[in-house]
């Protein structure tokens, strides 16, 4: 009886079936609303502020869905179920993909940092073992040298020295630690070495300390990411006032429904969605990039000011000759037959290269050493059979020798020079016409006689600079500008120069209390990996820049779109989606993946599982 003689529908069989499809999108309707709406109502409730974007998408999308209800019961009118269904969905969707991206940036960086496992060094039956810090049990004897951190809960059982406290407990200043004392993990010797029998264990110390440092990484954003939010804040207010200004314009001029719908467009191709993201996803990605390749880059504040550096300047020993050293001659005076044992003993408690080249050279007994103190830059000293000796390097500068003089003293007596020789990493001389190519100026600092400088400086075809103390590190680079220098060191007369250059740089044999100064640490070693993270970070600020630009340039063409009534809702809903997937696409395009095959990809953990025990549990 709805049907006309020619088969289509009255007027009454149209009313009816308009009410029945309006019913239906009504109950389709429902559970997006409680399933979006409320939750995105909530987050307004509780922040406390309706004059948000999600504040005002709230209002628009209710207004509009009650305002469909009403027409579907009265049969007058336009609905618009269709149109709150799926702006809630997209702007679901997009909130979505903005904390789903952010998580899954913070959870690739958390599953390679539980892949780290840093060795402790355990005493039994007078021999050094490197073990697992999880592998230790209660009762172990373990042996802390200066500048490492100790790995367990314990009671010093041998020893004495000088123990920063700062990381656990904030204590200024360092507290001095005998025989008999406790000492807590994550604690350090400054100037002497411990053995330390272990209480109290944990397995998941290390890996805690390398999440926190992470975790402080990406919460340390860069000035772009700054940038970002201080236009985010002044894009809302805008975004409000155009929503509330353009909807009583149209309101006027087309009616109350159409206007509501124009300050809904508004408001939604306004939300900064996108722009949130748009540079701190590129820091974070570069920060997963370069752990990948065995960097731990400390804030995406890190990595602009990497690229902006100019300078690269390194020290020598341990940093471009490697973590080894040779031992040449040994040259005894005055008879004495017990040189290498007092040296030897003497450098028990250090980690420096010459202490660890001198321990492989002797196969004898070592000796108890009290006393024993680290001599930033000159050496060691300590007491070894009653007589006070120090081990330091010999103040002369022929300028003819290529090695490395290392005087044992006692009192003003010189006992024995050993002649230590020490050669460049492999591929560092192609590493150096690299960056030189590149056009950072190149330059070697460090603390060795004349002779071996100059050695190095034919080598490597580089300006070296020789007998320069710890001091006068931090002088030439702050002469030459430190905010475009970039150091590269790791013992632990480097951390003053690490400390104050723009990006200091920490190779992984180096001492911990190096790597607590640096910006960056090389987890592998290999210093190849660092033209690739000069390279990554000038491609992530170039990233975050263009992220910022599309993002500002997309908001304000939908904006003026929107603004003239020619962007309807779901487009505007739809348009936020696709700008954050383009944000993110294009960051992932860019920085994920990377652009020629390297050697260090897939070096972690084995290369961290690598690490020897100078480098300690410090990160």
């Amino acid at each position: 009886e709805d049907l006309a003689p020619d088969g289509s529908f009255t007027d009454e069989g149209a009313q009816a079936l308009r009410g029945l499809v309006r019913s239906a999108a009504l109950l389709l309707c429902v559970p997006i609303l409680f399933g979006i709406g409320l939750p995105l109502a909530r987050g307004v409730r509780v922040q406390g502020r309706l004059l948000t974007v999600d504040g005002l998408v709230v209002l628009g999308a209710g207004a509009a869905f009650g305002m469909s209800v009403w027409n579907t019961i009265t049969g007058r009118g336009e609905v618009y179920f269709e149109t709150v269904a799926m702006v809630l969905v997209l702007v679901g969707l997009a909130r979505w993909l903005d904390v789903h991206t952010k998580e899954r940036a913070w959870e690739h960086v958390r599953e390679l940092a539980r892949a780290v496992e840093v060795p402790a060094t355990r005493l039994r039956d007078g021999r050094e073992d490197s073990v697992a810090v999880q592998d230790l049990e209660r009762g172990d004897r373990v042996l802390v040298r200066a500048g490492q951190t100790i790995p367990c809960d314990g009671v010093v059982v041998h020893g004495g020295a000088l123990v920063d406290a700062a990381d656990l407990t904030g204590e200024s200043r360092p507290r001095r630690t005998q025989v008999g004392d406790l000492v807590l993990a994550g604690t350090r010797p400054v100037d002497g070495a411990l053995q330390v029998v272990a209480r109290a264990v944990g397995a998941e110390r290390v890996r805690e300390a390398v999440e926190r440092t992470l975790a402080s990484a990406l919460q340390n954003g860069a000035q772009r990411v700054g940038m970002a939010d201080a236009l985010a804040r002044w894009i809302l207010p805008i975004a409000l006032v155009l929503g509330v200004g353009s909807g009583i314009v149209h309101g006027l001029q087309n009616g109350l429904e159409h206007g509501l719908l124009v300050g809904l467009s508004v408001v939604l191709i306004a939300c900064p969605c996108a722009l949130s993201i748009a540079t701190p996803l590129a820091f974070w990605t570069a920060l997963g990039r370069a752990w990948e390749q065995g960097v731990l880059v400390r804030g995406g504040d890190v990595l602009e000011r990497i690229a902006n550096v100019s300078r690269i300047w390194f020290d020598k020993t341990g940093t471009l000759t490697g973590s080894e050293m040779e031992l040449v001659s040994v040259e005894v005076f005055a008879g004495f037959e017990d040189v290498m044992t007092w040296a030897v003993s003497l450098e028990q408690g250090s980690a420096h290269p010459i202490a660890r080249c001198l321990r492989d050279a002797h196969r004898g007994d070592v000796r108890p050493t009290e006393n024993f103190q680290v001599l930033p830059g000159r050496g060691v000293r300590g007491v070894v059979d009653g007589t006070a000796f120090e081990l330091r390097r010999e103040d002369r500068d022929d300028g003819e020798q290529p090695t490395t003089p290392v005087v044992l003293v006692a009192g003003t007596d010189v006992l024995a020079r050993f002649d230590l020789a020490v050669r460049p990493r492999p591929r560092t001389r192609e590493l150096f016409a690299e960056l030189r190519k590149s056009g950072f100026d190149l330059q070697v600092l460090t603390g060795d006689a004349s002779g071996p400088a100059r050695a190095l400086e034919d080598q490597l075809a580089v300006d070296v600079r020789a007998r320069l103390l710890p001091a006068d590190k931090v002088t030439a680079i702050e002469d030459a500008g430190a905010e475009g220098t970039m150091f590269v060191g790791d013992g632990l007369n480097d951390g003053p120069a690490l400390a104050v250059a723009g990006v200091g740089v920490a190779v992984r044999d180096g001492a911990p209390h190096t790597a607590a100064r640096a910006d960056v640490l090389l987890m592998v070693d290999d210093l190849e990996v660092l033209p690739e993270l000069l390279t990554l970070a000038r491609r992530t600020s170039s990233v975050a820049r263009g992220n910022l630009v599309w993002a500002c340039v997309w908001n304000a063409a939908g904006l003026a779109l929107a603004t003239t009534g020619h962007l309807p809702p779901i487009v505007a809903a739809l348009a936020m989606v696709v700008s954050s997937a383009m944000v993110v696409g294009h960051t992932h395009l860019r920085l994920a993946r990377p652009r020629t095959p390297s050697a260090n990809v897939g070096a972690t953990p084995q290369a961290l599982g690598r690490w020897k025990t100078s480098t300690g549990t410090e990160l």
